[in-house]
């Protein structure tokens, strides 16, 4: 077809859409066909058509080019005598459009079907297949295109529904487990289901407390959240036998990689999601103090530069960084999901929550090694440029000589964060060997109020966890005990075998991100480096060292390790001249040491004692 024919394969088009018939398009190498994108979007065939604003548009239009080129064999046969040759051999291609999927058995069956192997079977199999996309397809069809993703395009819901899966579950089995960390969307198409959140244990059995209810046409799960890392916060159990639909939250960021204009009906919905994170985030100190980068800094060097930067939501499909440009920013990945991508290789990496990328340039790098690009529906980076970090090194000159070590140090292309580095019990330990144990550490984010792992819960490969930022709450007996900051640790008593049931509630006071360190995968570490446990053990007694200098009067004599550990939960206050509060709950049922200052006894009259 040459170009002069374009309007009239355009046209063609349209004209097919309103027949049965399909037919092919036979395209020599180099032809090209032209058509308006506002038919390409309003069919949802061009997977870049939804990016422009003005959609609808018949102004732009879009040209495709068949590039394949043929062998010099072919090409020398070819100008001989070209019409004695497919067009295939030519380095062309063969388009076939089927305006509808019932009709392709038909097609099928008049190409000579009998030279197809199970033809039959494989017919049966397709009809089988269509008729379930659509039952799919319809069932997705409201909740998508009224709720989730409001005017999406009828087509972009069937390529949902190929991705998704019907599914049946039997009256008192769970849809979702809460603690559990799937983030696929699940669409209740019959039955009614209960929503449940544990409570606690009592006598060896799990406490729950039903919340509320959900009916036909409800939606388990949040598109905005998905590549956050957050688990299920609450079980949604079968109260009747319910049918739903299961959309992978896999395959619905691919269909939204091919759409990405679909996901701005929502954009007001998601921007709300991400402010409400916003507001729960760690302080710019907690995220600066908790990368490698800045590891030995001084704290006035830390707050001054922690007062230039800031957060950002970025959305979905967002390039941050370009491959080969120079950006010289910072940003640390601290809610969502990037993509790392190296021209001719395609994506080699993700940086998922609690990672930073843009070392290289922030430090003086010529240009970017590869391009970064915003994944999940938004993600949070906090961003320190290079302006920002030159002001804060005039301001204090004392931390050149740190960073001019930084630049001399091999700058590797991979994906940094600190990780297992900043904790307490691992600090010791050897590079290699925290890389080998980081490959199997989860990285977890939870909302204020979620439950990180329950008192009296029950693990057969116990975790040991690492807040890597935000704040987390340890609660025993439903009272809360004290506070977790940024860079504790805690269920080692399971994790060393010294108990088998969870002693303590911990929940998360702020957005939080959490490491997870499995028992297995730090025992398969050391079968690797055998030589880390006298390190551990290493790192473990410094901190003892540590723990030592605050002296609990009734714990003289105690073991060691459990002081030590009685200390990690121990949290820090403050509290300004004539607060009040130390006198009342919880502070009442706590044992309370005062490490500086002083307090006063007073009666129930305020008269000091």
């Amino acid at each position: 077809a040459p170009p002069a024919a374009a309007a009239e394969m355009a046209e063609t088009v349209r004209d097919s859409r309103r027949s049965e018939k399909p037919f092919q398009w036979r395209l020599h190498r180099n032809s090209t066909m032209t058509t308006s994108i506002g038919e390409l979007v309003l069919f949802g065939l061009c997977p870049y058509g939804t990016v422009t604003r003005s959609m609808w548009s018949r102004n732009k239009l879009l040209e495709f080019k068949i590039v394949t080129a043929p062998s010099s064999k072919r090409a020398s046969r070819a100008r001989r005598s070209a019409s004695a040759l497919p067009l295939e051999d030519l380095g062309g291609a063969v388009l076939a459009l089927v305006p509808q999927a019932s009709a392709l058995p038909d097609v099928l069956r008049s190409q000579k079907s009998a030279r197809i192997p199970h033809f039959q079977e494989s017919m049966e199999a397709l009809e089988k297949n269509v008729m379930e996309r659509k039952t799919i397809w319809r069932a997705l069809m409201k909740p998508l295109t009224q709720t989730m993703l409001p005017g999406v395009p009828a087509d972009v819901v069937w390529e949902i529904a190929e991705t998704a899966q019907l599914t049946s579950t039997n009256e008192g089995s769970n849809i979702v487990t809460e603690g559990s960390f799937d983030e696929d969307l699940i669409v209740i198409t019959e039955g009614v289901v209960s929503v449940e959140r544990r409570t606690g244990w009592k006598d060896g059995k799990p406490m729950t407390a039903v919340v509320g209810r959900l009916f036909p046409g409800a939606i388990i799960g949040d598109m905005s959240l998905i590549g956050l890392g957050l688990s299920r916060i609450a079980t949604a159990r079968a109260k009747t036998c319910v049918s739903s639909v299961r959309i992978p939250a896999a395959g619905l960021l691919a269909v939204l990689d091919r759409y990405p204009g679909t996901i701005r009906s929502s954009q007001l919905w998601i921007q709300g999601s991400a402010e409400f994170l916003t507001s729960s985030l760690p302080t710019g100190t907690e995220v600066l103090r908790s990368l490698r980068l800045f590891a030995g800094c001084g704290m006035p060097f830390l707050s001054y530069l922690a007062g230039k930067g800031e957060h950002r939501i970025m959305d979905f499909d967002t390039l941050l960084v370009q491959e080969g440009s120079f950006h010289g920013i910072l940003f640390v990945v601290e809610a969502g999901r990037c993509s790392v991508e190296v021209e001719g290789k395609g994506v080699v990496a993700e940086v998922p929550a609690g990672n930073c990328f843009g070392e290289r340039t922030l430090l003086g790098a010529t240009a970017a090694n590869a391009s970064v690009r915003v994944v999940t529906p938004f993600v949070i980076v906090y961003v320190v440029s290079i302006e920002m970090f030159e002001e804060a090194l005039e301001e204090h000159p004392e931390e050149q000589e740190h960073f001019e070590q930084k630049k001399l140090e091999a700058v590797e292309g991979r994906v940094k964060g600190s990780r297992l580095r900043n904790a307490e019990l691992f600090r010791f330990c050897s590079e290699p060997f925290l890389e080998l144990l980081a490959e199997s550490v989860f990285t977890r984010t939870y909302l204020p109020g979620q439950t990180v792992i329950l008192e009296g819960d029950f693990e057969e490969d116990p975790r040991m966890f690492v807040l890597a930022g935000g704040h987390l709450s340890a609660e025993f007996e439903g009272k809360q005990v004290s506070l977790l900051p940024h860079g504790a640790t805690f269920g080692e008593l399971a994790f060393l075998g010294k108990s088998w049931t969870r002693a303590m509630t911990f929940r998360a006071v702020t957005l939080s991100t959490v490491l997870e360190v499995p028992r297995s995968a730090y025992d398969a570490a050391l079968e690797e480096f055998p030589e880390e446990e006298q390190r551990f053990i290493e790192g473990v007694g410094q901190s003892l060292q540590g723990a030592a200098k605050v002296k609990w009067p009734f714990l003289q004599g105690a073991d060691s390790r459990f002081v030590f550990l009685v200390d990690l939960h121990a949290g820090r206050k403050s509290f300004l001249a004539g607060d009040a509060s130390l006198g009342s709950p919880p502070h009442t049922e706590a044992a309370i040491l005062i490490l500086s200052g002083t307090a006063a006894v007073v009666d129930g009259s305020g008269a000091e004692l």
